[in-house]
């Protein structure tokens, strides 16, 4: 009989080694993830007026002048957030101040499909990314024990990721059984900063494991300890004239792990963005339950949309449960997102109006496109908002167009339930906010 331990468990280790050097050799000299600099014309894009303008403003006392790179001006994300606060000090313009106010709640969206293939993780990390170059704050939680999120950002899972560095890690500590536990501390734990500077991140690895068993595990332990409870209630020995115990409630308050964490953490951030695994389980619960909004991907095929109508009946019925126990999921909105759509395959074309016609109250209007540009940028562990293009700039544009497009929708969901208007009321593609040109 063959010892497929032996063979398996070195293997492993050394895909391990190999996924590492193949992130050092993408990230060389430094051997970790980096941000490259942007030139005047995305900066003007994510400030939100005209290049030329952006030119005669860097010139005026103050304001950072970047660097040359050829015959270019480039400048490092943190000048661009610095631009963007001198704006607001020379004109007061909320435009330039976008962080959330005092009055305005955490933004949870959770970015979930149980079909895999759905381009969940690939625009989750966009999502985010685009929030950040609006100047918004941003926490990305990567609940998959595969960690791909993880890996956009240049971590390796299970080798650059430390034990009590996951969302498993809050479980684990049990803070919601353990009075003496310092939750800020053992929140702030979870969290590790990225390469980009208002993003931080939640990892995933195979600590997630761990804290779905843990979460199941006191949900019997809660189940249990009811049932003796109710017995003596019932027999008259303790809580006589009690009203009975919800047994379904006790699951549900396990879910409340997840928004209790982002309650301790939530002052330091305007959006969290929660990327589930691909099924049903009890860590996506959490996040459901701690959801202000709900990102569904799918992709246009038939096998594809007959799955996410399964799910998004099971959303139903999930917010159903959440409202008659806790009055409410607190979802603000529902969004159906196609991806990797080609609108010229006929078949494709047939599956989204299927969409357009069935789902019209959820489906959002613009489509992320399939594209060579998101293979180009990938195969460099990168995404379209981190890729210089060197090859076909069209297919890079016209990809960006449209999830710029995707996220900017998004961002209009989050803006409405913060009670805020979309700049200038125009539709526009994330990081453009509207108004006429800049004057310093």
């Amino acid at each position: 009989m063959t010892d497929w331990d032996t063979i398996l468990i070195p293997m492993a280790a050394s895909h391990q080694r190999v996924a590492r050097k193949i992130i050092e050799r993408q990230n060389a000299p430094d051997k970790k993830k980096r941000l490259r600099d942007f030139p005047l014309n995305e900066v003007a894009a994510m400030l939100g007026f005209g290049a030329p303008n952006v030119a005669k403003l860097l010139k005026k006392p103050n304001f950072p002048q970047g660097r040359k790179e050829g015959t270019k001006r480039v400048f490092t994300f943190a000048e661009v957030e610095e631009v963007r606060a001198r704006l607001y000090d020379l004109t007061g313009d909320e435009r330039y101040a976008p962080r959330r106010r005092p009055e305005e709640k955490l933004a949870v969206v959770a970015v979930a499909n149980l079909k895999g293939g759905s381009g969940k993780s690939h625009l989750a990390v966009h999502l985010g990314q685009s929030l950040a170059r609006m100047g918004h704050r941003v926490l990305m939680i990567d609940l998959d024990a595969q960690g791909t999120t993880t890996t956009w950002y240049g971590l390796h899972p299970e080798t650059d990721v430390a034990a009590g560095q996951t969302f498993g890690s809050w479980i684990l500590a049990d803070t919601q059984r353990n009075p003496q536990a310092d939750r800020l501390t053992a929140a702030r734990a979870c969290i590790q900063s990225t390469h980009w500077p208002n993003i931080d991140l939640v990892a995933g690895n195979s600590e997630l494991h761990e804290a779905e068993a843990a979460i199941k595990i006191r949900i019997e332990e809660a189940a249990r300890e009811a049932k003796v409870a109710e017995r003596r209630r019932l027999s008259g020995a303790t809580g006589a004239g009690l009203p009975p115990i919800d047994m379904r409630r006790l699951g549900y308050l396990a879910h409340d792990e997840m928004r209790e964490f982002l309650e301790v953490v939530a002052q330091d951030y305007d959006v969290a963005i929660v990327d589930c695994r691909p099924e049903q389980n009890e860590l996506n619960d959490s996040a459901l339950r701690a959801a202000t909004g709900v990102i569904v991907p799918v992709q246009a095929r038939m096998e594809d949309v007959a799955a996410t109508s399964s799910y998004l009946a099971s959303l139903g019925r999930h917010h159903a449960s959440m409202r008659e126990i806790h009055g409410g999921a607190g979802w603000d909105f529902v969004r159906l997102v196609v991806t990797r759509h080609n609108p010229q395959a006929g078949a494709q074309d047939f599956q989204r109006q299927l969409l357009e016609r069935f789902n019209a109250a959820i489906l959002l209007g613009h489509s992320v496109l399939d594209s060579s540009a998101f293979g180009t940028a990938g195969n460099a562990n990168e995404t379209l908002y981190e890729h210089q293009p060197v090859g076909d700039r069209r297919a890079y544009d016209r990809a960006l167009a449209s999830i710029q497009a995707v996220c900017g929708a998004i961002a209009q969901d989050i803006y409405r339930a913060w009670g805020r208007s979309w700049p200038d009321g125009k539709k526009q593609g994330l990081g453009e906010l509207a108004g006429t040109e800049a004057a310093a």
